[in-house]
């Protein structure tokens, strides 16, 4: 098929032709023989998102512009279903379709280089002027994101959260890219309960978005716009357990005996699994775990560093995100 611009070129050198073919309708026919070619491949999409919808437990929600499965926790595109099923759509068409959710109803957009934009359902499909593309569907991909490791970022994010809740607190994840950051804190105060908190950066540096969410799901609900690539959904799938004054008076006792705790010397912060692992920060910076007997009873302590070496199943919600600067390891 002649790409737009060569078509103009036709009617400059040739302008005789404008009589017999309207460069309208030349384009008319241009879309509709395209759209005729790539429907199907597009409805393949849809019926293989479909069949994973069901038989996968998929859960897809709009997450900054793009398809999400809040099952797995990943973006959803057309070249991982094509894969899952076993489509074989060749990979110059696969690179120019997406996935779309729009007007409660997930669509495949097909946008080539030549300048035709189809939207696709699986009743058809329409074509979409380029003005709409550009500014409804054209939107990046949002990024991976990292896991907080950088001293400068973890400070502007952990200042804006004190400012934000006005009292010192501990974080139980942190993973940030150049925009956003989505957390899981617990105050001081409270430490043994927790928060999810999502972060935007702003002019004047990171600014708490929301907080207080029950799940990322409803996170999502309200802010579609936040890059759920830097989220999690560890808290929905853990069972901690509150520990009372006497178990806290109890692991205290047990850490000064085996040496592992100074006169002077506080616990700030303890979560509990509610099955087997402790997980403990004192004054001075130190983390520790403390794993428990028959599920009750205090057995052994351990280095945080021994204890994830030791074992593989310790519950992420309880351990603490690293601190990067490692000259600010303690709370006064």
């Amino acid at each position: 098929m002649v790409k737009p611009d060569t078509t103009a070129r036709i009617y400059e050198k040739y302008p005789q032709i404008k009589n017999v073919f309207m460069a309208d309708e030349v384009m008319k026919l241009r879309e509709r023989l395209v759209g005729e070619a790539i429907v199907g491949y597009g409805q393949h999409i849809l019926e293989s998102l479909e069949t994973m919808i069901m038989l996968e437990d998929a859960q897809p929600v709009m997450s900054a512009g793009h398809l999400f499965d809040l099952n797995t926790m990943s973006l959803l595109t057309v070249e991982m279903l094509d894969e899952m099923y076993r489509l074989e759509t060749s990979e110059g068409i696969l690179r120019e379709m997406k996935l779309v959710h729009d007007g409660g109803k997930i669509f495949v957009i097909y946008h080539s280089e030549e300048g035709v934009t189809i939207r696709i359902g699986y009743d058809g499909y329409n074509p979409v002027d380029e003005a709409v593309y550009q500014e409804k569907y054209n939107v990046p991909l949002p990024s991976e994101g990292r896991m907080t490791d950088e001293v400068e970022v973890y400070e502007a994010l952990y200042f804006a959260m004190f400012m934000h809740f006005e009292e010192d607190l501990f974080i139980r994840y942190l993973k940030n890219d150049e925009k956003e950051a989505f957390a899981i804190i617990s105050l001081e105060s409270d430490f043994q309960n927790y928060k999810l908190v999502i972060l935007r950066k702003e002019e004047e540096g990171y600014q708490v978005l929301g907080d207080g969410f029950a799940n990322v799901r409803e996170m999502n609900t309200v802010f579609p716009d936040f890059n759920l690539n830097l989220a999690t959904r560890m808290n929905e799938e853990t069972k901690l357990q509150w520990l009372n004054t006497k178990t806290r008076n109890n692991i205290i006792n047990g850490l000064k005996e085996r040496g592992f705790m100074s006169e002077g010397e506080e616990m700030i912060y303890c979560s509990f699994d509610g099955v087997k692992y402790i997980s403990i920060m004192l004054n001075s910076g130190e983390e520790y775990i403390y794993t428990l007997y028959r599920e009750q009873f205090l057995d052994t302590v351990y280095t945080k560093e021994n204890a994830l070496e030791r074992f593989a199943d310790i519950d992420p919600m309880i351990l603490l995100h690293p601190n990067p600067n490692t000259e600010d390891m303690g709370i006064e």
